[in-house]
């Protein structure tokens, strides 16, 4: 009995042990794409960014033409970027109002010339290829008064 009991536990922690390799896991390999992304944002490469979209990113934003015109606006009004650091990064499989799924979420601390207290977040989600795309991409920041 003691020897049942201890192998069903080695088997729990094993279980254990590997979802949270793979998970992070996971993690690397969407803050590789999300870093990917944003790079090509800055550097205006918006065919590129739009091709590593989501599906369901796709239709919320219309079509690439639509989507183009309000990143030129939003990046105008951020200005160049200084720096952009990661400030955390978690694994979700459920997201309240979205389909279950593997989520990963990448915070960036971000300096533009144009703004302050400025934050990133962009929310990678697995297609049924075992490929991440970007789902979504947040921003907040305050303005710097010229």
């Amino acid at each position: 009995m003691k020897k049942s009991i201890i192998i069903l536990l080695f088997f729990c922690f094993s279980f254990l042990s590997s979802a949270q390799i793979y998970t992070e896991i996971y993690i690397r390999e969407a803050s590789n794409i999300a870093q990917i992304w944003l790079d090509d944002l800055n550097n205006k490469q918006y065919n590129k960014c739009w091709e590593l979209h989501s599906n369901d990113a796709k239709l919320a934003n219309g079509s690439i033409e639509i989507w183009q015109a309000f990143i030129e606006d939003v990046m105008g009004e951020f200005g160049e970027l200084k720096s952009r650091n990661v400030i955390d990064q978690y694994f979700l499989s459920s997201i309240e109002g979205r389909e279950d799924g593997f989520y990963v979420f990448v915070e960036y601390e971000c300096s533009y010339t144009l703004t302050k207290d400025h934050k990133e977040l962009v929310i990678l989600k697995q297609n049924d290829k075992a490929k991440w795309e970007i789902d979504s991409w947040e921003y907040q920041f305050i303005s710097i008064e010229e």
